[in-house]
């Protein structure tokens, strides 16, 4: 592997540095060929790259401690070096929530930010060396983006909590949650249905995964059922992945509402399920089916099969 000989000054994994506007921190790094906002509700933006190339993708946190805004392209720059290649990159934005990017932004006094640096290389040669160099306030930072990303997978799989059936898991100031039973269907009906009600019929060759969570919100405000929890998505074999829509129960459990107009009040609970429409194949198979998914900023995990 060729390495690559590049200047300034070295990037510590999750240290905190100082310039003279700000202080950044290099939270992780990551090889995507599609990148996702880390918190997905609803509607988002992503960036795909294209068909024979792959992103760099280097997460950066940025706190203005000047005393005037400033955008991400006043203070920041940043390329990529492969095999002594040159590639150049650009900046995307968080919002607040992290559920989608915006191209350009604004950094007002005291605020952080989450920019993402994101370098397309050709794929061919992404598992050669790879280092990087941001620019802040005129100064430039190399990366050892090869070490960066084995460290963020390391950091994210430490800090994944694993969830089992019926058991009452607590995400302090958010919320508590249950997963009940999960189940695979052709049709979801309400558990304690009677008289007239919604019910849900998978299309033909398709069946439901049903997830049912029993939710308790512990935060200060309503929440809207479709946004309590985010990133939400099933996987088959590690391999192939699928999303999902959430309903909600009503009515004493007895029927089905639609969670983008139901509310979660203050220390109310509300019946909560994830459907995941796959292939009966896939329903039929022995693979293992796990889903994964945010509350607050903790990643959880529940085995399905």
């Amino acid at each position: 592997v060729e390495k690559n000989k590049v200047k300034g000054t070295k990037v510590e994994f999750d240290k905190e540095y100082e310039t003279e506007h700000t202080f950044f921190k290099v939270e992780g790094a990551s090889l995507n060929k599609d990148v996702i906002p880390p918190k997905v509700k609803g509607v988002y933006t992503h960036y795909e790259a294209s068909k024979e190339n792959i992103y760099v993708n280097i997460l950066i946190s940025v706190k203005n401690s000047s005393s005037k805004s400033m955008t991400d392209t006043e203070i920041l720059d940043g390329k990529v070096y492969v095999k002594g290649n040159e590639y150049k990159g650009f900046f995307i934005t968080e919002k607040p929530d992290r559920s989608t990017f915006i191209s350009k932004v604004s950094i007002d006094p005291l605020e952080t930010q989450y920019l993402h640096l994101l370098v397309s290389i050709p794929e061919s040669v992404s598992k050669e060396d790879i280092s990087a160099i941001i620019t802040l306030d005129g100064k430039d930072y190399n990366i050892n983006v090869n070490d960066f990303i084995a460290k963020t997978d390391e950091k994210i799989n430490n800090s994944i909590v694993d969830v089992k059936t019926n058991s009452l898991t607590k995400e302090n100031g958010v919320g508590e949650f249950t997963i009940l039973k999960s189940s695979i269907k052709k049709k979801i009906e309400p558990p304690k249905a009677v008289g007239y009600y919604l019910y849900y019929t998978a299309d033909e060759g398709k069946t439901y995964i049903d997830l049912p969570i029993q939710y308790k919100n512990l935060g200060g405000i309503s929440v809207k059922c479709d946004e309590i929890f985010s990133n939400v998505k099933l996987m088959y074999n590690d391999t192939y992945e699928y999303t999902g829509y959430v309903i909600v129960e009503s009515n004493n459990r007895s029927n089905f509402t639609y969670a983008n107009i139901t509310y979660a009040d203050p220390l109310a609970t509300e019946y909560i399920h994830y459907l995941f429409a796959v292939p009966d194949a896939v329903a039929k198979a022995k693979e293992k089916l796990e889903v994964s998914f945010y509350l607050g900023d903790t990643l959880y995990k529940y085995r399905v099969r």
